[in-house]
């Protein structure tokens, strides 16, 4: 299981990263929110602190990541948001509960379609919808 150190360093050292923990939402206190680590949580406000300057790309295998406040659904500082204010320029949550096992096909049809034609070795974040939607499909 990985700690919150090692996460951070990790936010640190990639440009790419994807969290596959439990993930909880504190709406009265945002930045209190946070991915579940082995000894101590890696809170929202830990990642915006930490200064993470290769950032393109996040995948949130982690439930109710971008769940915001029902009395202001389009202002909300949720996980993803979080992300994307941190600096990563991409960001895929999952807005309910997520089933482990439909969790790992949709996120092996992802990583399959966003690394499979790579025609020039580089990664593209902004493919990052698109190949979503076609991996969601691919499990229907």
């Amino acid at each position: 299981k990985a700690t919150q150190a090692g996460a951070l360093d990790a936010l640190q050292q990639n440009t790419w990263v994807h969290l596959a923990c439990h993930g909880k939402q504190d709406h009265e206190q945002p930045y209190n929110s946070y991915f579940a680590m082995r000894a101590k949580p890696l809170t929202l406000l830990d990642i915006m602190e930490n200064n993470s300057p290769q950032a393109e790309f996040a995948f949130l295998s982690a439930c109710h990541t971008p769940v915001g406040d029902e009395e202001t659904p389009d202002e909300a500082i949720h996980l993803a948001a979080g992300l994307q204010f941190s600096g990563f320029k991409s960001v895929i949550g999952t807005l309910w509960a997520v089933n482990d096992v439909l969790a790992k096909h949709v996120v092996e049809a992802f990583y399959e379609n966003m690394f499979g034609d790579l025609e020039d070795g580089v990664m593209d974040c902004m493919k990052a919808a698109w190949t979503l939607d076609n991996a969601a499909d691919a499990v229907k």
